[in-house]
């Protein structure tokens, strides 16, 4: 499952990486209660991997691709916590 979201208030992808990156901590996924591993790569994808998941956010020229690969139990999920990832990217970049 994907979803795109354009940068509104970042001028280029780096820009936009260090924001989601900045955003994006052990402490706030603590604060979601969300248990997940956290791996940055070459200003260019975020990936936090739990346990039945796995989001992907692929920094692109004009936009961020969220991938997010859901275990069976919850691929019926998938579409609301798609939607709430979506909303929270939109608020940072």
């Amino acid at each position: 499952m994907q979803v795109k979201v354009p940068y509104m208030n970042n001028s280029n992808k780096n820009e936009a990486y260090g924001k989601v990156k900045n955003t994006i901590t052990p402490d706030l996924l603590a604060k979601w209660k969300v248990n997940a591993d956290l791996s940055y790569k070459d200003n260019q994808e975020i990936t936090a991997a739990g346990k039945g998941f796995t989001l992907t956010l692929i920094f692109e020229e004009t936009e961020i691709i969220a991938d997010l690969n859901l275990s069976f139990l919850l691929k019926p999920l998938g579409k609301k916590i798609l939607e709430k990832i979506e909303h929270q990217i939109k608020k940072v970049v």
